[in-house]
């Protein structure tokens, strides 16, 4: 349940806790990104194409949740993770 305070939401621990989780995933799926465009190595380039795949995938599953929990996200100023899948 959300609690307004002066029209502003105030979010509950678990939304707290999964705004906290995307944030974290956006990071490290500016890392991923990030690492794609120094490594050189060719194994290390599929382990950087799987590693920001991974990364992309795990970020949408937490903005799904977030949607169908009702928390508006703001993701302007996100990654371009919202790819055709």
């Amino acid at each position: 349940m959300r609690i307004f305070k002066n029209d502003y939401m105030v979010h509950t621990k678990d939304e707290l806790e999964l705004l906290s989780q995307i944030e974290i995933a956006r990071v490290t799926l500016d890392s991923a990104r990030n690492y794609f465009q120094i490594v050189v190595e060719p194994r290390l380039i599929d382990y950087a194409i799987f590693m920001e795949e991974a990364a992309r995938i795990k970020y949408m599953y937490l903005l799904f949740e977030a949607k169908k929990k009702g928390i508006v996200v703001n993701v302007a100023n996100m990654p371009d993770v919202i790819r055709a899948v």
